[in-house]
């Protein structure tokens, strides 16, 4: 979902792509980029000797298809600490200055804070937590099949109070074979009722579509824009644009 949007932001305005999923990062994959490095690590190290600006992070990025600007991430989860909450705040602050969307891919569900022992540092999940708060829009994307929708409600319920600024939710892979004739009302009705959230995207599943654009290492839209799950995150890309407008 995050390569997806980025990709259709990028045709509105300079948009930069961070991979700063700790757990499980995926955009080189999905691109097909060289994973020798993480533009994100080398991003965090200058942010900490006090030499990061926006001539030095484009040195950073790396080009994908559709003309897309990537900051890719860990190789592995264990390399966190190379990622400290006060120089990604920095990151973060330079990709304002640098590029008109910064969309940045995280994994779902924040630990509750704590400290380790002996080191005295927070954990692993400090980078994402500290950028939650200051983020202008959070997309909150869960499945559309009994297990995501159970993660999505726990998610929804439990760090509510973790995003900073404006929430949206999106429903990803929507198919009837896993909510009915009339999943995106039953999905919806679910929500309601375990939930807060309201205005809810629904993004249809198209898994020859979802496919093709993994085995191409494109975004969707540059493989079929007028799919119908195509259609549905350009809609968003719109509703996106408009909340940051």
């Amino acid at each position: 979902m995050a390569l997806a949007l980025a990709a259709y932001l990028n045709e509105q305005g300079s948009t930069i792509l961070v991979d700063c999923d700790i757990n499980a990062p995926a955009q080189v994959q999905l691109l097909g980029l060289p994973e020798d490095s993480s533009g994100l690590a080398s991003a965090a190290r200058l942010a900490t000797h006090g030499e990061l600006d926006s001539t030095r992070l484009v040195q950073t990025l790396l080009s994908a298809k559709a003309d897309l600007q990537v900051l890719t991430g860990l190789g592995r989860s264990g390399r966190w600490r190379e990622l400290p909450v006060a120089s990604m705040n920095k990151v973060w602050e330079v990709c304002r200055h640098t590029a008109e969307y910064t969309v940045v891919d995280l994994s779902g569900g924040l630990e509750e804070e704590r400290v380790e022992d002996f080191a005295m540092e927070p954990d692993h999940d400090a980078v994402a937590a500290a950028l939650l708060e200051q983020a202008d829009l959070t997309l909150i994307v869960g499945a559309a099949d009994p297990v995501g929708i159970r993660r999505l409600i726990q998610l929804l319920n439990s760090n509510r109070q973790a995003v900073g600024g404006r929430s949206q939710v999106v429903v990803n892979r929507v198919r009837s074979s896993t909510a009915g004739a009339d999943p995106n009302t039953a999905i919806g009705s679910v929500l309601a009722r375990y939930t807060s959230a309201s205005d809810i995207v629904y993004v249809p599943a198209d898994y020859r579509l979802f496919d093709k654009a993994l085995m191409q290492a494109q975004p969707v839209a540059v493989v079929e824009s007028r799919s119908s799950a195509a259609k549905s995150i350009a809609k968003l890309a719109k509703l996106v644009m408009t909340q940051l407008a």
